[in-house]
């Protein structure tokens, strides 16, 4: 609720509107981002403000709709090693912190 106006707030409407749910949207993301995406991640690792570059796959990783397996499985032999370097380091930091 808010304190100014007194109506409810829907604090997750931008979430909602900038991620599908579940385990099937999660496979779409996947295969979009291996199709699409992969080559552009590794042309621009690391620069600043490369939004169209990245992954959107956190989420999925986070919340189990996804397992690092299944994404190393899906990237293959695409040659990506910045990407699954970093897959594996966030892999592993997950369970060096948990």
């Amino acid at each position: 609720v808010s304190r100014r106006t007194g109506h409810v707030v829907d604090w997750g409407a931008g979430i909602r509107a900038a991620w599908d749910f579940g385990e099937e949207a999660a496979q779409q993301r996947l295969a979009k981002f291996v199709a699409e995406g992969l080559l552009r991640y590794e042309r621009r690792k690391g620069s600043v403000g490369a939004a169209e570059s990245v992954s959107r796959l956190s989420p999925y990783l986070r919340w189990g709709e996804l397992s690092p397996r299944q994404v190393l499985h899906a990237v293959g032999k695409s040659h990506s090693k910045s990407f699954v370097q970093r897959l594996l380091w966030r892999d592993l930091a997950y369970f060096q912190l948990h």
